[in-house]
């Protein structure tokens, strides 16, 4: 793996891998008895089922290797209850050292093993049918399969999905609705597809078919609310219109800048109503989730409420809950500015050309009270990495938003306006490959 360091390096650090990865699972119950779940292993995942019935354990195991990381070792995944009996094997993958370069190419086998938050204890994953080679030309390339914890005998795995690019995620929505989205890296398409998990008689149907590079189409993604089981599920929206209605929140990019929005999306017939954008003249408004709650996740339209946050260039964000459809809100939080000493500071967007003719954005951040005419040139902290696109006019789109607060942390070098530094921030630096070719195979 390019970016993996510190591999195992001979047997004394595969025996110290040993010692100090290996752990012991426990249930522990309120009264302090302690129950031991299965046996010592190197355990990476443990994921309790929606009912919590089960576990799902997931542990690597030997034979190790030096030349990647222990996320390519040897993997098995179980099935346990809660009380320690043992269910069945799920799978058991051989070490994966031979996973090709390309973009898109995975592990064979069964991968992304999950429970269905919509259901008790459902399993679902996916199998890639090219051997996990992007290169091999094969049609469908994923098959998503789903099967019950324990399946009656002889009961096969039932075919959820086959797939043409790569399964990326579903996400759920009570066994009538799915949406569920591949992708493929090379050419940058993405689509989702609607389909109906407990209607053995519907076929998917495509719902979004575009550049994932695309940031002014983008549809945003589901609104999502929890269940009494405490997962997350896509938030049906009632009405007194025919058809199936979901929301769908966005960062609403555009020339000018992100206009965050929820728009009310018929997945029926794709048609959609923008019910709510931010404000554009001063404020950064965020739609973070739904308020709302109905024990099988179907809020009326009439009753919809949601967190919004807002914020603006000087003002540190607030919350707010927003009732619609009156557009009513109702601030919950008062938090005073965090770093007064910089209040003042500038930043601005700036756009400029390359000499290739590539358009480009960057955030230029000047110190509290700078004044060109009278304080001169500053020293210029320049802070980016560069991204990778397919087209010029993907790589000149606008990302980001003029009216948003100034947040300082360990990550990012704010702090130096304090010493009198202008900072250029994330100014885009495009890797374009255009058509056939591939971005990282250029210069420019």
């Amino acid at each position: 793996m390019r970016a993996t360091k510190e591999m195992l390096k001979d047997l004394h650090e595969e025996e110290l891998f040993d010692y100090y990865a290996t752990s012991q699972l426990v249930l522990v119950s309120l009264d302090g008895i302690v129950k031991p779940v299965a046996s010592p292993a190197i355990y990476t995942f443990l994921n309790p089922s929606p009912d919590e019935k089960y576990l799902m354990l997931t542990c690597v195991h030997k034979p190790y290797s030096s030349i990647v990381s222990y996320k390519r070792f040897p993997k098995k995944v179980e099935l346990w209850t809660v009380h320690g009996r043992f269910v069945r094997e799920l799978c058991d993958l051989p070490l994966a050292e031979n996973i090709p370069i390309a973009a898109n190419s995975v592990r064979r086998g069964k991968r992304l093993i999950r429970w269905r938050p919509d259901m008790p204890s459902t399993l679902y994953w996916v199998e890639a049918q090219d051997g996990g080679d992007a290169n091999v030309e094969v049609s469908p390339r994923d098959i998503v399969y789903m099967e019950p914890a324990e399946p009656l005998n002889g009961e096969k795995p039932h075919v959820l999905l086959k797939l043409d690019l790569r399964y990326r995620r579903i996400s759920w929505c009570y066994g009538l609705h799915a949406l569920a989205y591949e992708y493929w890296h090379k050419t940058c398409r993405t689509r989702t597809w609607i389909i109906s998990p407990d209607c053995n008689d519907l076929s998917p149907r495509l719902l979004f078919d575009r550049s994932s590079e695309d940031a002014y189409s983008s549809p945003g993604s589901p609104m999502m609310c929890r269940t009494p089981a405490g997962t997350l599920v896509i938030a049906k929206i009632k009405t007194n219109y025919e058809g199936t209605y979901i929301l769908m929140k966005g960062q609403g990019a555009t020339p000018k800048g992100s206009v965050p929005f929820l728009d009310l999306l018929n997945i029926t017939t794709g048609a959609k109503e923008r019910i709510w954008e931010s404000s554009v003249d001063k404020y950064y408004e965020s739609a973070l989730a739904l308020m709302s709650y109905h024990p099988k996740c179907e809020i009326q339209l009439n009753e919809l409420k949601f967190l919004i946050s807002k914020e603006s260039r000087s003002e540190a964000a607030q919350y707010y809950v927003s009732i619609w459809p009156d557009k009513k809100q109702v601030q919950i939080t008062s938090y005073p500015h965090p770093y007064p000493q910089l209040a003042s500071l500038q930043r601005e967007i700036i756009r400029y050309e390359r000499d290739d003719g590539v358009k480009l954005t960057a955030t230029l951040y000047l110190p509290p009270g700078y004044n060109p005419s009278k304080d001169g040139p500053l020293a210029c902290l320049i802070w980016s990495y560069p991204g990778d696109f397919k087209s010029r006019e993907a790589a000149g789109q606008v990302r980001r938003s003029p009216n948003k607060f100034a947040r300082i942390n360990n990550s990012f070098p704010l702090l130096w306006l304090a010493r009198g530094f202008a900072v250029l921030a994330d100014p885009t630096i495009p890797i374009i490959g255009e058509g056939d070719q591939e971005a990282n195979d250029r210069c420019t």
